[in-house]
């Protein structure tokens, strides 16, 4: 019998998120992600202050669609 792949940090944040909203796994995700979702639009163009209001205008929407999330169709990261 095949062992399930395991699961990544992000993804056992993200689940605590959808499952529980859990605040501190959601902390979790912004401490990981924002810096490189910021860097990635700043080096696309944007300024800083514009980068800040895209980044949380992304992870307000990962926390009010967290439900969504299904780790069979897509990774965190997506």
């Amino acid at each position: 019998m095949t062992q399930p792949p395991s699961l990544s940090d992000q993804t056992v944040w993200m689940l605590a998120v959808r499952d529980q909203r859990d605040k501190a796994a959601f902390v979790r995700l912004f401490d990981h992600y924002a810096p490189r979702l910021k860097g990635m639009l700043v080096r696309g163009g944007a300024s800083p202050a514009q980068a800040e209001d895209v980044v949380q205008d992304v992870m307000l929407t990962l926390w009010r669609k967290a439900h969504l999330f299904d780790p069979e169709r897509a990774q965190v990261s997506a």
